[in-house]
This record gives structure tokens, sequence and C-alpha cells, in this order.
């Protein structure tokens, strides 16, 4: 017994081929859109577990912890110090030694999954209570009682318990900060929060 084989035919071959550039051409932006949009928020979250472990280590281990927050060059730097008030210089050193090891610098156009060809994905800047701050540099300093203390490009910032510092996340497109952005709430003594939202 023979069979008769049929195959496609042109038109139908085409018409196929359409409909699936379309659906290449709807759903390529929106994947690569949803991974900027994770990218964003694993970043927000990496920041917001970097902050609460420096000041578990500075509770932990009695000693003074810091992060530096460089906001021209895109990198936030963790710093662990002997137990002392809270400094405004950049050059202490990175003591090792310790049983729970610091997390390695955050290098934000040096980080392929956070940049594009050294172009940023993401970027950060700080408000104070609701109102931008116009900074190069935020050291956030971590003492053996839990509590912070902000320094201000290399200035200490006087605070009060109800103020509210926010570390913003923003997600950049063409080197532009987009409006979606992630707020995560930075206070003088607890854990930060984190809430997502469009300006």
């Amino acid at each position: 017994m023979k069979y008769a084989f049929r195959a496609f035919t042109l038109i139908e071959l085409l018409v196929v081929l359409s409909i699936l550039s379309v659906l290449l051409i709807v759903a390529v932006p929106s994947f690569l859109s949803y991974r900027k949009s994770a990218v964003q928020t694993e970043f927000s979250a990496k920041v917001a577990q970097l902050i609460i472990a420096q000041r578990a280590r500075a509770m932990s281990y009695n000693m003074t912890a810091y992060i530096d927050f460089d906001l021209s060059d895109h990198t936030i730097t963790p710093k662990l110090a002997a137990k002392e008030p809270c400094q405004s210089n950049t050059g202490l050193p990175i003591l090792s030694g310790t049983s729970n090891p610091l997390p390695v610098k955050i290098d934000i156009k040096n980080d392929p999954h956070y940049s594009d060809n050294g172009r940023p994905i993401v970027t950060f800047s700080f408000l104070r209570n609701n109102s931008p701050m116009s900074v190069s540099t935020v050291r956030l300093c971590y003492q053996p009682n839990g509590l912070m203390t902000l320094f201000r490009n290399g200035t200490w910032v006087r605070m009060v318990r109800s103020e509210k510092i926010l570390l913003r996340v923003f997600r950049m497109v063409n080197g532009q900060p987009l409006n979606e952005v992630i707020d995560t709430q930075i206070s003088i003594a607890g854990s930060p929060t984190s809430t997502a939202h469009v300006l």
C-alpha cells in the first residue's frame, strides 16, 4: 500500500513565518525589559542584604562596619575596622581573619551582570526626607551597638531617629534613568525595607 505525502505549500510557510516574526517582534523587547527589571530588583535586594550584613558584623564582632557608596564611580565598597568612633576618611583597612568574610565590592560599570558594555543597567541615588541629596559619596557606618552614622561627601550628617534616608535604585536605558524605581529605606537603627514604585 502506498501512502501519499503532502508537503507544505509556499504560502503556508510564509504565513507561519509571518506569525513567528510578529511574535518575536512583540516578545523580544518585552523579555529584555523583564530582564533589566529583574536585574534592578536583584541589585536592590543585594544592597539591602549588604547593609543588613554589615550591621550584623559590627554587632557580632564588636567592630565598626562601613559601606562606601561612590555615586560618580558607581561602586559600593564594604569595609570593617577595629572598634572606633565612625570616621569620614576613606582609607580604612579591610580587616581579614574573621569567620564571616566581607562581601566583595560591587562595581556596576565593570560587572557584566549590571552593565551593558560598560554602560550601567542600574544606578542609585540617595534621598533624605524625600528630597534628593546632592552627593558624590555616601558612607554608612555601623557601630557595635547597631546604630548608624551617615557621612555625606566626607561630612558627618546629624540625623534623628524619625528621619528617612532612601537609597533609590533606577533602571537605566541608553544612559538615562527610567521612572521605575525601588526605594530602600535605611533607618538609624534597624533593617532596611524596600518598596518598588513609579515616580
